[in-house]
């Protein structure tokens, strides 16, 4: 009787950790569709289990070509999300210009990688190498993605439809300390490559370019171009909370378009007791052209100075700077996320309302509103 209920509690063991690893043998990781996904009840795909939802939070009209220029949100139960920039650790999200691309390291400087490895920003995550059946760099074998090796500093991954995404490559250099047996220490250079996607390319050879901007030492994405000129603009957040680095989070805040309309993202962080880090959610999504047109007021507010006024704005510099929006009357202030003058003035002629912005002269600041 010992021996049989043993047996039987090593089984449920097996059984159990065997139901945990299901679907991590998917040729494009846990979170990646392959399979097919099952839609009759929500989107999930019966091998891995894996959860899929999709939200267009802003999207912009009349773009030149095949790709649209909108901002998609992707959360995998199974995936990895991309706290760092992006909606914080939890839910998983990640935006469909979150490509991201590494290779490995190597002692030869100007080295060509074996192999590439690429984060699609739908959850998908795989691994491309020579193949010698085909000039392109091929996945497991399904996998219609090709990709092309790295030449003159860039590297390209192409999708089925023969849409391209450019990574550009910046080398670096990574000095260790090699030691033997008996401490016998010298230092090894290794050098690596620092991967950002800064184009997609339809099939017609129209690109629509991903520029960045520096937030301490990191790259951050800063705009996406179509090719007419529209574009939408990323704008970031710094938590007053820490995450589990002991660091604050920095994450998206806004999406602004070229026609005016943004999306605004709301944060909050979660501690688990006891003595854990708070770990950030996305809390709310907003969009900023229709609280523009509900806050907005004719009721005017006089500004610090008794000769200023104003219908609700209040500028801290002149115009193509930041301003803020307040809610007049017996509500609570109530302040947006900020956006520049030229896109205030585009809402406001959307929700018929007037601005009146004071004169300012040179050197003045009026106080921003809170």
């Amino acid at each position: 009787m010992r021996w049989s209920v043993s047996l039987f509690l090593l089984l449920l063991l097996a059984c159990s950790r065997a139901l945990g690893q299901v679907g991590n043998d998917n040729l494009t990781g846990p979170a990646g569709i392959f399979n097919g996904d099952v839609t009759s009840a929500g989107d999930y795909d019966p091998y891995t289990g894996n959860v899929r939802r999709s939200i267009i939070d802003i999207a912009v009209a009349g773009t030149v070509g095949t790709q649209p220029l909108a901002l998609v949100r992707t959360a995998n139960s199974r995936g990895s999300g991309q706290w760092k920039y992006g909606f914080g650790t939890a839910g998983n999200w990640r935006h469909n210009y979150m490509w991201s691309l590494s290779t490995d390291e190597n002692t030869v400087s100007g080295f060509s990688p074996s192999s590439y490895s690429v984060n699609f920003p739908d959850g998908r995550s795989v691994s491309f190498a020579y193949s010698s059946s085909d000039a392109y760099y091929r996945g497991p074998t399904g996998v219609t993605e090709r990709f092309v090796p790295l030449s003159g500093g860039v590297a390209y991954l192409v999708l089925s439809d023969n849409t391209r995404i450019q990574f550009q490559a910046t080398q670096y250099t990574d000095p260790q300390q090699v030691c033997d047996q008996y401490d016998h220490c010298h230092t090894v250079t290794y050098y690596g490559y620092n991967w950002l996607a800064q184009a997609i390319i339809d099939p017609y050879g129209l690109r629509t370019t991903l520029t960045y901007t520096t937030i301490g030492s990191d790259q951050v994405l800063y705009q996406v171009t179509e090719p007419a000129g529209r574009w939408l603009r990323f704008s970031y957040v710094t938590t007053p909370w820490n995450n589990y680095t002991g660091q604050p989070d920095v994450l998206l805040q806004t999406v602004t378009a070229s026609d005016g309309r943004s999306v605004l993202y709301r944060y909050g962080g979660m501690p688990f007791s006891p003595g854990t880090y708070e770990y950030s959610f996305l809390s709310k999504v907003d969009s900023t052209a229709t609280a523009i047109s509900r806050l907005l007021t004719p009721t005017r507010h006089p500004m610090s100075r008794p000769t200023a006024t104003t219908t609700g704005l209040r500028c801290s510099k002149p115009a193509l700077t930041p301003c803020t929006v307040a809610r007049c009357g017996e509500s609570p202030t109530f302040t947006l996320p900020p956006i520049t003058l030229t896109e205030l003035l585009l809402l406001s002629v959307r929700s018929r309302v007037k601005i009146t912005i004071p004169v300012q002269a040179p050197g003045e600041h009026f106080p921003l509103s809170r």
